[in-house]
């Protein structure tokens, strides 16, 4: 393995601040399996930690850079945890309730790699459940389907005896901007400058509807809720909306925006505008397709007018626009220029950040994270994974957040907050489903 200390990159060290200020940062790689061999999956994830060394690393802060540091006396054992199921009746539904129960699944950077797995069995069936944790320090959402992907095509090179050459893994954001054409680039000067005038009457049309109480405890766990849809409810929600060639994941956006509209009947004077804020996935400016594992996926977000929400002519007029909006790119400028800076100073004003943007968004709106359709991931496993679904980073104040995927003809939505003292993830959950029952019931 290994034992080279690695400089940490900008866009790895801003997760790590942001752990504690706005939430907690691990995300969760869910797949369900008909069968897998535990050992080669095991090799795998070593094969894999050879082409991303700072899966064998933990961060440690410094001055300057913030430095990945090698495992001392690193075994993938120690990153692998197998867990016994003890029914195999309902097995998949089993594992995931004690994967709920497990607080080794959240990732401690001081102490651990930003990688680790669980592997949950029950010895009289084949079935297996991965369970894939990764700090986002190390990847974003769409990431974690790569590491999946990579340990993958390790896993099948291991069963053929074919040794995968290794594999050249693109991470910084100097690569994605070196690759803008000139128009993105332009785009992403301009589109900067005019969010940073948009955020005060962001703040202004938009008003709080949770307070703004940060309270992080490490022993807290966080409230995840999930609905699953299958062929059926999908098919019904795009029949719902076919006059107006809305896709799927605009439709789950105007549900969430029509949340957002319903809880601001309950203020006094009601904000004019609705805001849905989403990740949206940065590897579209590349001019080819890298491998990437890497924190290239950033928030952005769509405000209408709160009247306009249940037009839907207006509404598909607006998610037409977006489509052709150079997503994403306004928040690159700022900390690029900041990352000149000693991360120790950087620290400072990522905080400010971190409660100028995440805080004063999550008591205005809900952030949605979706990592998409997640089957060419999976494709050299074929028919033998049954689902695959993602939990995104769990906020620490304001509205969950909502991490949606997609596999083949599920798609798996997860309603995520940590330190859920007041239920309000169960809450969106069951508002959100009662919107989606609407439709889909008829």
């Amino acid at each position: 393995m290994n034992n080279k200390i690695i400089k940490a990159k900008y866009n790895e060290s801003v997760f790590d601040e942001f752990e504690g200020l706005v939430g907690s940062n691990t995300m969760y790689f869910i797949v369900n399996m008909k069968d897998i061999d535990i050992d080669t999956f095991k090799e795998s994830i070593k094969r894999t930690a050879r082409d991303i060394p700072i899966m064998a690393c933990r961060m440690v802060r410094g001055f300057w850079k913030d430095k990945w540091t090698p495992i001392e006396d690193y075994d993938v054992n120690q990153i692998i945890e197998t867990i016994k199921v003890d029914s195999k009746d309902s097995f998949y539904e089993r594992a995931y309730e004690q994967f709920l129960q497990l607080p080794s699944r959240r990732i401690n950077m001081r102490t651990e790699p930003p990688f680790k797995a669980k592997i949950f069995y029950n010895e009289e069936i084949s079935n297996k459940v991965l369970i894939l944790c990764m700090h986002h320090s190390f990847t974003d959402g769409r990431g974690t389907a790569r590491v999946f992907e990579l340990i993958e095509k390790h896993y099948f090179a291991i069963l053929q005896n074919k040794p995968l050459p290794k594999q050249k893994n693109v991470s910084t954001v100097s690569a994605l901007i070196l690759s803008l054409n000139a128009k993105s680039f332009f785009d992403m000067f301009a589109t900067s400058f005019k969010g940073a005038m948009q955020q005060s009457k962001f703040n202004t049309a938009i008003k709080p509807l949770l307070p703004a109480d940060v309270v992080y405890d490490t022993n807290s766990c966080e409230a995840i809720e999930r609905i699953v849809l299958y062929k059926a409810d999908i098919d019904k929600l795009k029949d719902h909306y076919k006059d107006y060639n809305i896709t799927v994941n605009s439709i789950l956006m105007l549900l969430t925006l029509k949340l957002m509209v319903n809880y601001n009947k309950d203020l006094l004077e009601p904000s004019t505008h609705a805001c849905v804020a989403f990740g949206t996935d940065l590897r579209r400016y590349f001019k080819k397709n890298p491998l990437s594992i890497a924190n290239y996926s950033v928030m952005d977000s769509v405000t209408v007018r709160s009247e306009d929400v249940d037009n839907l002519p207006v509404m598909a007029a607006e998610f037409d626009t977006l489509k052709n909006k150079p997503i994403g790119l306004k928040v690159i400028v700022e900390p690029v220029m900041t990352s000149l800076l000693p991360i120790s100073t950087q620290r400072k004003i990522l905080r400010k950040w971190a409660f100028k943007y995440f805080v004063e968004g999550s008591i205005r709106s809900i952030q949605t994270t979706n990592i998409g359709r997640t089957d060419e991931y999976a494709a050299l496993f074929g028919d033998t994974v049954e689902n695959i679904s993602f939990i995104g980073c769990s906020p620490i104040c304001g509205f969950p957040q909502v991490s949606v995927a997609r596999y083949k003809d599920t798609m798996t939505l997860y309603f995520l907050k940590y330190n859920d003292t007041i239920g309000i993830a169960k809450k969106v959950r069951d508002d959100f489903n009662e919107l989606l029952n609407e439709i889909i019931t008829k």
